[in-house]
């Protein structure tokens, strides 16, 4: 769905946010492509590998949300940026802001280093593959390194922090809206009629 904003000259622009995307479908868009080029690099949820029983073979990467929040841009509260009288749909976007955690995981420290300065060229490139989809993407800091035990065993981790800005659209239709928007007056007296008795 493209998005569009009537200008002053009532000209109809591209909306200066971004279209819709959830940072689940960045993940996914992120393990395909390293799954491509990556020569078999595999990336995991954070969480996943600490189950029993999960296995992983490295080095390997795992990824996680740190923060996630309403934009200050647009606040806690979605706006309306379309609307379609046909199919009577209400379109509402909402910005986000967070801080997504990249693990590099590895035996050896070389390995490990060699495997960050992989992946950081390789987020680079993913950047371009999904810009018209987001926002703002970039990279924040490189946090200190860990030793970390996954399932009994010690691995040398890497953690890199991304920050993110996405836009996510609801579709809303007009009824609902309507519904939603019903104000309720009731009395003080009418409000304890319908209360249960003690």
């Amino acid at each position: 769905m493209a998005i569009t904003y009537t200008n002053d000259n009532n000209q109809q622009d591209k909306d200066p946010m971004k279209e819709n995307l959830t940072v689940m479908r960045l993940f996914e868009n992120i393990k395909n492509n390293m799954s491509k080029v990556g020569e078999g690099k595999r990336i995991y949820p954070d969480c996943a590998i600490f189950m029993p029983d999960y296995e992983v073979e490295p080095p390997f990467f795992t990824y996680k949300i740190d923060e996630r929040t309403p934009s200050q841009q647009t606040g806690h509260k979605p706006r309306t940026i379309s609307s379609d009288y046909e199919e009577n749909i209400e379109y509402k976007g909402q910005l986000f802001a967070a801080d997504i955690e990249f693990g590099v995981y590895g035996k050896q420290y070389k390995e490990v280093n060699e495997q960050r300065v992989w992946f950081e060229e390789f987020m680079q490139k993913q950047k371009e593959n999904v810009k018209q989809f987001i926002t703002k993407f970039f990279f924040i800091e490189q946090d200190e390194d860990e030793v970390v035990e996954v399932n009994q065993d010690s691995y040398i981790k890497q953690p890199i922090t991304y920050y993110l800005e996405h836009q996510r659209i609801y579709a809303i239709p007009f009824n609902l809206i309507k519904f939603e928007d019903i104000k309720t007056h009731i009395s003080r007296k009418g409000y304890d009629d319908l209360m249960p008795q003690q």
